[in-house]
């Protein structure tokens, strides 16, 4: 099932590219409307959620796909809840900090079984400290909850474009070393 994780690499890429973008507009957006911010969120944890469902069911590798799964449903409810219903702005410092948490420990898991040369393991940490902050002062200043999202999706979005980069160059060594063989394989009497 590896050369499919090796072909997909750019699903996972997409959803650091978007969350990195998402990170980028709420750091220096810091005056926009919360309404505006909703949309967006919910906009971004739709498509977000969406490109990881994808790269786990076209993985077909349940045992690692599980969190990246488990990563999509949860972005793509937030996402669906947060355009559907506007209300949820009175709420959303709690929201992100579970949301935050969830990524968070699911980026350690997957740090802590060595996938990706442990490259999920500070993002997710600074995660969880992150979403438990956001937990403990959930009515804090709207400022500082924008910074802390900006800051845990932008090492999100860059942690996820790095493993994909590295997965991009790790499918074009396992390619070339696969013909090889098979070309020393065709030369056998």
């Amino acid at each position: 099932m590896a050369p499919k994780l090796f072909k997909n690499w750019w699903l996972l890429g997409l959803k650091g590219l978007m969350l990195f973008g998402l990170g980028l507009f709420a750091l220096f957006n810091p005056g926009t409307a919360a309404g505006v911010l909703v949309t967006y969120l919910g906009i971004a944890g739709i498509l977000a959620g969406l490109a990881a469902i994808a790269l786990a069911f076209r993985n077909g590798e349940r045992e690692e796909g599980g969190p990246s799964l488990g990563e999509g449903v949860l972005d793509l409810l937030v996402g669906i809840v947060f355009l559907t219903r506007p209300e949820v702005v009175n709420i959303l410092p709690i929201l992100l900090g579970v949301w935050i948490l969830f990524t968070g420990a699911s980026l350690l898991m997957r740090g802590l079984r060595g996938r990706a040369e442990g490259s999920y393991l500070v993002p997710g940490i600074l995660m969880l400290v992150l979403g438990f902050l956001l937990i403990s002062n959930p009515f804090g200043a709207y400022v500082s909850i924008l910074i802390v999202l900006g800051i845990a999706l932008l090492l999100l979005g860059l942690s996820l474009m790095f493993v994909s980069w590295k997965l991009r160059g790790l499918g074009k060594k396992v390619g070339r070393a696969a013909e090889a063989v098979a070309g020393r394989l065709q030369n056998r009497p």
